[in-house]
């Protein structure tokens, strides 16, 4: 993948590229920096400095993973996750998608983007979508879905999903980290995929 280079609305510019083996360090000051608050809207796997040397030593692992760098310092202030979706790996999300009746295929993908909190709200996500698009549809992707959901209540990635085009297909509960409901929502995007 060739890295993207973009600007914010205030001209700072930032790169858009894959994880790499040399980031161990960066991804783990990246992961220490993130406050409660986001951790608690995103936890896909530990946010340590042991995972970032265990992310950045795979290359399966680095695969499916970008990074947004501050284009001046290459600070990582940005973590997305574009997985492959398979029935085996994601059996909870599969249950839930069987029955919206949306078939998802070895082409779709699962998503999970981390903003640092410095940046969110600065529309570092939704500048850096086109990108990750046409990333997917290189790699032949047919659908992305959310990995497990978004939170009903996290109203800043509902919108910047739906301003992407993920439409929404149903709500189910899980259970936070103190044992209260908690209420998600699953989007999809089909994508045509490109030559």
């Amino acid at each position: 993948m060739h890295a993207t280079i973009f600007s914010n609305q205030q001209g700072e510019r930032f790169v858009f590229r894959q994880l790499h083996q040399q980031d161990t360090v960066e991804l783990a000051h990246f992961f220490a920096g993130l406050s409660d608050a986001t951790r608690s809207r995103y936890a896909p796997h530990p946010m340590t400095a042991a995972y970032a040397h265990t992310l950045c030593s795979d290359e399966k692992l680095i695969s499916t993973r970008y990074v947004i760098c501050t284009a001046k310092h290459n600070k990582i202030i940005g973590y997305l996750i574009l997985d492959n979706y398979s029935a085996e790996s994601y059996p909870e999300d599969a249950a839930r998608y069987q029955n919206y009746q949306l078939t998802l295929s070895a082409n779709s993908k699962v998503f999970a983007p981390c903003i640092t909190d410095d940046y969110q709200s600065k529309n570092i996500a939704s500048a850096v979508m086109p990108a990750l698009i046409q990333q997917a549809q290189l790699l032949g992707t047919d659908q992305i879905i959310l990995m497990g959901g978004t939170q009903k209540t996290n109203v800043q990635a509902v919108r910047f999903y739906q301003k992407a085009g993920f439409l929404e297909l149903g709500q189910f509960t899980t259970l936070d980290k103190n044992q209260q409901p908690l209420d998600n929502l699953d989007m999809a995007l089909t994508l045509a995929v490109r030559d």
